[in-house]
């Protein structure tokens, strides 16, 4: 009798942890994922993005990040890898070259806007000639103008 006992008890241990991780899991996807603005040619609020394929700088495309693909995208941090584009603008941005490498990106700095979730802040690490490079770039809302990242 005590060994039927003690499987039952084991038994109620497992199916209670599995409702559990059940309730949890259901709970962490319930919450939409923050959106990244900015991305795929688009400016100001318009078409958050979750993972984008390519992230554009500005209006005159000096700078931007190609062919992402995102190791990871949580409530809190987005991680991914693509190639940076960089216009060499000599000896004018419209007949620059551009310059490519691989680039980490990550984003993170999770604020609200309209109810919903989005990132603000963008680090770029990458390497160009043996020397490591850094840069972060914000999502900029300005005084009633577009946002951008800056």
């Amino acid at each position: 009798m005590r060994g039927i006992t003690g499987v039952a008890a084991i038994v109620i241990v497992v199916v209670g942890m599995a409702v559990l991780a059940d309730g949890v899991t259901a709970a962490s996807s319930s919450q939409p994922l923050p959106v990244v603005y900015g991305a795929g040619g688009h400016s100001g609020w318009q078409h958050g993005t979750i993972r984008p394929g390519v992230i554009y700088f500005g209006a005159g495309g000096s700078l931007l990040i190609r062919g992402l693909r995102w190791q990871s995208w949580t409530q809190n941090a987005a991680i991914g890898r693509g190639v940076r584009w960089a216009d060499s603008c000599v000896p004018t941005c419209a007949a620059g070259n551009y310059a490519r490498s691989p680039v980490e990106v990550t984003l993170s700095r999770v604020r609200k806007h309209a109810g919903g979730a989005y990132f603000t802040r963008l680090l770029l690490q990458w390497s160009t000639s043996g020397k490591d490079h850094k840069t972060v770039i914000r999502w900029f809302r300005g005084d009633g103008t577009v946002p951008s990242w800056s």
